[in-house]
Order: structure tokens, then sequence, then C-alpha cells
């Protein structure tokens, strides 16, 4: 969570300043009726839900307790693939658990964002910041200090190279320097996740509930796409692969 105190402001900079544009570049925000966002709905994503086999559980038995079960059995099977197969190289067992769980949504068979309709996403980030601060206790002051200018230039120079990549990205791929570098500090921004930064920040830069409508739908799924793969996906695997490495 450091990154965040490099990450946010630039964050909140680029947001603004893409919101303003888009909203400028607009005019009036454009609300669609509800019949237009039904028939959004049943082309898109509405229809991906309706195919999938977790719908067809019936909602009743959809509880805290069957999206628990479900994650135990995703991890039972990972268990198991893991150490027949993937623990002989190396791996770290957190990347093939993320490559079931993408498996397994994308049939359609694990629901979206379990822990959180389990109410167990707080209690998992209550366990991990634990985790956190039972490690610093266990570290001497000292070393804690020895390790602050080395956290400080580290997170710098990699605010820098952010700021290049999206620089760079944008004139790549044609996308406005704002938004460029709004996508790429969303990586910084961990906790709270970073579209819900986001649309927290919006309440505050744009008044008008039809302009922020706009901005959220045009900017939100964006900076949640982008952070998810990064954070979630391409971390993972760049840390399980540098483990292999350091062993």
């Amino acid at each position: 969570m450091f990154q965040a105190f490099f990450g946010l402001p630039i964050f909140a900079l680029s947001l603004k300043k893409e919101a303003q544009s888009l909203i400028k570049g607009k005019g009036q925000a454009f609300i669609p009726e509800p019949a237009a966002i039904a028939e959004l709905a049943a082309s898109g994503s509405g229809a991906k839900i309706k195919e999938a086999l977790w719908h067809r559980v019936p909602v009743p038995y959809r509880g805290a307790a069957y999206y628990l079960a479900s994650l135990m059995a995703l991890a039972f099977l990972n268990n198991f693939i893991y150490g027949a197969f993937l623990a002989r190289f190396g791996m770290h067992p957190a990347m093939s658990a993320l490559v079931l769980g993408i498996i397994f949504g994308q049939l359609g068979i694990l629901e979206p964002d379990p822990l959180s309709k389990a109410d167990s996403m707080g209690l998992l980030m209550l366990g991990l910041m634990a985790l956190m601060v039972d490690a610093m206790a266990q570290t001497p002051a000292l070393a804690l200090l020895k390790l602050a200018p080395i956290a400080i230039i580290s997170m710098a120079l990699g605010t820098l190279v952010l700021l290049a990549v999206g620089l760079l990205a944008s004139r790549i791929l044609g996308l406005s320097k704002s938004k460029a570098l709004l996508l790429v500090s969303a990586c910084m921004v961990s906790l709270p996740p970073a579209a819900i930064v986001a649309r927290t920040m919006l309440r505050v830069f744009v008044r008008d509930t039809g302009n922020r409508k706009l901005a959220e739908t045009e900017l939100v799924p964006d900076i949640e796409v982008i952070s998810n793969i990064v954070t979630s996906v391409a971390a993972i695997f760049a840390a399980g692969i540098a483990g292999v490495f350091l062993r």
C-alpha cells in the first residue's frame, strides 16, 4: 500500500483533467432511458450472466456457505494440480490458482467476486493487515529504518517509469495524456480498489449527477480492467517467476 502515496496524487490529477475534458467534449451528459439500459443489458453482460452455470443455482442457496464452499473446492483442485504437476518447476501455487480462477470464471462455473458476496473480503483484508503488522512487529526498528530510503527511492523510480510508459502509450495508442497517466497510475492504487477510489473522487470533482454518470461510464470500466490485470494477474505472475530464479 506504500505505493499509493506516489500513485494517488497522479491518479487524482489525471482523473480530474480527463473527466473535465470528457464532459467538455461531449457537452451535456446523456443518460439512457430505462428501455435502452434493459436492451443493453440483454445484449451485453446481462446475456452472459443468464447463460452462466452458476446462475442456475437457486438464489436462496447462494449464501455465504455456498461461496466459501466453491472457493474451497477450487483451492482443493488447485492443490492437487499443483502438487501433481507444477511443484517440480518451482512455481508458486498462487499462479495456478489464478489461472484456474480465470478458467472457471470464463466457463461460468465460478460466480464473480465470491469473497465479497460471502461477506468475507473484509475478513480477508483484516487477516492480511494482521500478518503485515505481525511481520513489522518481529522486525527490529533499525532494520525498518534502513529499509525506508530504499523503499522511497524504489517507489520514486517506479513512478517515473510508469509516467514514461503512460506518455509513450498515449502516443502509440492515441490516448490523451491524462487518460494514459490515469490508467498507469491506477496500478499504484491498492486498497480500496482503484474503481472505488475513482467513483469517490468523481463525486468531488463533478457535482452534476448527469455529468458524473457520464464520466463514470466512460472511465471507471477501463480503470477497473487495467488495475485488475496489472495488480492481480501480471503482478502475481511476475512475483511467481521471480521466485523461481531467486531460489
